[in-house]
């Protein structure tokens, strides 16, 4: 069993759900990421449509966009 990254914020692992392993430095959880900037620029989550979930997933935290307040049932593909 590996443990995940420590969040680059906040310096936790409990909310990170998700992360590059190539770039374990750039983990961020899931509550931190809604306000931090990353690498990219962006600040806060960055939503891509994924067909499987049906539903669009952060790109740096991979947080649901329906757990978020962000969502909007009325904008899905």
């Amino acid at each position: 069993m590996t443990t995940a990254p420590l969040c680059r914020v906040c310096r936790k692992s409990e909310w990170v759900a998700c992360y590059r392993e190539e770039a374990p430095e750039k983990a961020i959880c899931v509550e931190c990421c809604a306000t931090a900037e990353h690498d990219d620029g962006e600040a806060g989550h960055v939503f891509t449509y994924d067909r499987a979930e049906r539903d669009r997933v952060c790109d740096h935290c991979g947080q649901f966009a329906r757990n978020t307040d962000y969502y909007d049932h009325w904008d899905e593909p």
